[in-house]
């Protein structure tokens, strides 16, 4: 049995996807390949990386039994197309990921050439469904049976699956960009219903055991030189993560040396004794969340921390010599002129301060599965407004960004591009956008 794991190539609607340089390895594929190969005999399973073959290139690779095709907003078109095609050739298809987790009904019902999709975490679900499994028992997979869509019961995935990267060419791979590891899944506000309204993560949070994480960094840099790791989950700094970390980490000189990138909320790291821990693993740089400096934005959105808070973080992230990355979200429900120029105002600020900080910019986009989508669609005049069919399973984000700016702020899409614009231009070295269209 052939199985083929692909991860797509961005629509070309989309650009500027958090950094143009950086593209590591898809590992949440790999981890799907290690599950498969522990559970199916006789398969051979090849992974396609979008970001260095074009879509042309994968559709005419795609020659397996099963096709399973990661989604995310970004890229939805061109993996309905890559799986159309595959469906020609006669393989079964399947699709994941964060953007069919919340349209996985809307897919099966507009697009016949998908076969199956999976909603949440994917890997014991596609082991069982290659293994020939009654699609009755398998948990997260969403499927059609005579005239109905059947959604089974959600079950999250027990992490404890350590990969490698023996299904990719690893030639296009560099090894000073931090490569993924995907130990910490959820999120602890999603547990609560307190999400923000921009985020679409719907699972609890959990974590990896602290020796399977060192287990997973050992094989990835003993085996493949990896020695800078990009934890993926949300929350690194939940309870006591990054303690148990580095308790737990081996007596081994060489992965006492390696570093991280990880993710973080301003509240959780705002006194020396937060950010001690991540100085002992060394952390190198913390991605954080700053999104807007007005508190009546960050209180509609979801966030509990303050301007303090903010500033807090980045005194002791340059203490400690930690690179702060600190992303802002323009025109989030009731953004004005004066929140623009706020918000603008404390990047400019920060950069003069700490000179080392990375200012990441983008739109506010309301994509599936977030309060902001929602919100879009309980509104008659952007339902009668927008171009296009929302009860389908393919958006226009741009449009929808644009309509949301309209009906849930005081300024215009052209100032929110101009502020993204502006705020980026502060940078001595290009700022990083992510998002859409802002180049």
């Amino acid at each position: 049995m052939k199985i083929q794991l692909i991860h797509p190539p961005q629509d070309k609607s989309y650009t500027g996807w958090i950094y143009e340089w950086f593209k590591p390895p898809p590992i949440g594929l790999e981890i799907i390949a290690k599950k498969v190969e522990s559970k199916v005999k006789d398969c051979s399973i090849q992974i396609l990386d979008g970001n260095f073959l074009s879509l042309d290139k994968i559709v005419e690779k795609t020659d397996a039994d099963y096709i399973g095709v990661s989604d995310w907003y970004s890229c939805h078109h061109n993996v309905l197309e890559i799986l159309k095609q595959a469906k020609k050739k006669g393989s079964t298809t399947v699709i994941g990921g964060p953007n069919a987790n919340h349209l996985a009904e809307r897919i099966l019902k507009n697009n016949d050439f998908v076969d199956y999709v999976i909603v949440g975490d994917g890997e014991d679900a596609f082991s069982m469904l290659v293994n020939k499994e009654n699609p009755s028992k398998i948990p997260n997979l969403v499927y059609r049976k005579e005239n109905n869509i059947v959604k089974n019961k959600r079950q999250n995935a027990e992490l404890d699956t350590i990969f490698d990267l023996e299904h990719l060419d690893l030639s296009f791979y560099d090894r000073n960009i931090p490569i993924p590891i995907s130990s910490i899944r959820g999120c602890i506000k999603a547990e609560k219903n307190e999400r923000c309204s921009y985020c679409s993560i719907d699972t609890k949070l959990r974590f990896m055991s602290s020796e399977k994480v060192w287990e997973q960094i050992d094989v990835l840099y003993n085996k493949y030189g990896f020695n800078y790791f990009f934890e993926t989950g949300d929350s690194f700094m939940a309870g006591d993560y990054a303690k148990r970390l580095l308790i737990k980490r081996p007596d081994d000189f060489n992965l006492r040396e390696v570093g991280f990138r990880i993710y973080a909320n301003p509240e959780q790291i705002t006194s020396f004794d937060d950010v001690g821990p991540l100085y002992c693993l060394n952390v190198k740089s913390a991605f954080v969340g700053v999104e807007t400096i007005n508190k009546e934005i960050l209180k509609r959105a979801g966030k509990r921390h303050s301007k303090t808070d903010v500033e807090n973080a980045l005194k002791v992230l340059n203490k400690f010599k930690i690179q702060p990355q600190i992303a802002f979200i323009y025109g989030l429900p009731g953004e004005t002129p004066e929140t623009l120029e706020e918000s603008y105002q404390f990047a400019k600020y920060a950069l003069q301060k700490y000179p080392k900080t990375i200012l990441c910019v983008s739109h506010a986009i309301p994509i599936a599965g977030t309060e902001l989508f929602n919100n879009l669609l309980a509104n008659k005049d952007i339902r009668d407004k927008y171009n296009g069919d929302l009860t389908g399973d393919s958006f226009d984000y741009k449009q929808l960004a644009r309509l949301q700016t309209e009906h849930f702020t005081s300024v215009t899409f052209e100032e929110i591009r101009h502020y993204i614009a502006k705020t980026k231009s502060l940078s001595k070295e290009k700022s990083p956008g992510f998002g859409f269209g802002v180049e």
